[in-house]
């Protein structure tokens, strides 16, 4: 197994309660992020209430398995930034906030992509 790999199995999965430090590293929606300041409550991906700024990045996707573990698009959900849904034999990540657009296809008022695709399966 290689490093790259490893991190995405030794790092602790997010908890709701729990105060983060700057640089730490949590394991959500098959990705690894870091804190960018001190944080609690905010889920990797969201933005803080109140100033919308983001507080946790991104530094890697854990996507060995993402066709057998991302979850089914479904027209209804919402789904935030940084988002992974399984459609139409590949797996998508959400560019942006998305509602109801489905995955390979642009939104109807900008023509813009909300999905990006990051792997067949």
């Amino acid at each position: 197994m290689n490093q790259q790999n490893d991190i995405c199995l030794n790092t602790a999965e997010w908890i709701k309660d729990a105060a983060y430090q700057i640089g730490m590293r949590v394991r959500w929606n098959n990705a690894i992020w870091q804190a960018k300041w001190w944080i609690k409550g905010t889920e990797p991906g969201y933005p803080e209430p109140g100033s919308g700024e983001l507080p946790w990045e991104k530094i890697k996707n854990c996507d060995a398995d993402l066709c057998y573990t991302a979850a089914t698009w479904i027209k209804e959900a919402a789904y935030q930034i940084g988002s992974q849904v399984k459609w139409n034999k590949a797996v998508w990540e959400a560019k942006w906030w998305s509602k109801g657009i489905e995955p390979g296809y642009p939104e109807p008022d900008s023509g813009e992509f909300p999905w990006r695709k990051i792997k067949d399966c």
